[in-house]
């Protein structure tokens, strides 16, 4: 295979995976809109501990199908060594912006992880050359972009533009796994608002 079909099957990997993302924490977000804060803790906190019990089942070889197939699906072959990181760390991390912050706020920032991150995925895997921490810097101005986009109507243009630009700093950020970070993060900083 030559290198322009490699890069092509990882932007498709990578486009299908982020649709996962976006689906994923698009579904948590809602979940706390219509159900509010309490059941949101319990559901996530039950979902955590269910994903804890299936990766310790398929770590250990232990064939789970429908989640050894959407491992085949949707996991990095560099994250293959622990299985559901991702998807795990996004429900950690938006549990914990439920935990902390009032709904809103929490609201938003995982928001900001599912759109906010997926589109920057996409954008850096498929257009981003020059790097920055190990993330492109295309990616990192599609994750600004998405992020001001998705705060701007609630928080206005001056705050939304604070925000967006210093999550932003925070997503690139090399050694953080910001399915945690961000959306903890964001929600920090619109609380306080």
């Amino acid at each position: 295979m030559g290198k322009e079909s490699i890069k092509k099957n990882e932007v498709i990997f990578e486009i299908r995976r982020q649709i996962f993302h976006m689906i994923v924490g698009l579904s948590l977000g809602l979940f706390l809109l219509m159900y509010g804060k309490t059941a949101s803790i319990v559901f996530f906190s039950v979902m955590i501990l269910l994903g804890l019990y299936i990766k310790h089942k398929v770590e250990k070889k232990n064939y789970v199908k429908i989640i050894s197939g959407l491992l085949d699906i949707f996991e990095r072959e560099k994250d293959s060594s622990n299985p559901g990181k991702g998807a795990m760390y996004l429900l950690i991390g938006s549990a914990l912006a439920v935990i902390l912050f009032e709904l809103v706020p929490a609201f938003y920032g995982i928001l900001v992880i599912s759109l906010s991150d997926a589109f920057s995925t996409i954008v850096g895997k498929a257009f981003g050359r020059k790097r920055s921490w190990n993330k492109s810097i295309l990616g990192s101005f599609t994750f600004f972009i998405t992020t001001y986009a998705i705060l701007l109507v609630p928080y206005g243009l001056y705050y939304s533009f604070f925000v967006a630009v210093l999550a932003s700093f925070a997503e690139a950020l090399p050694k953080l796994n910001d399915n945690i970070i961000i959306p903890v993060f964001v929600g920090f900083l619109l609380q306080i608002v």
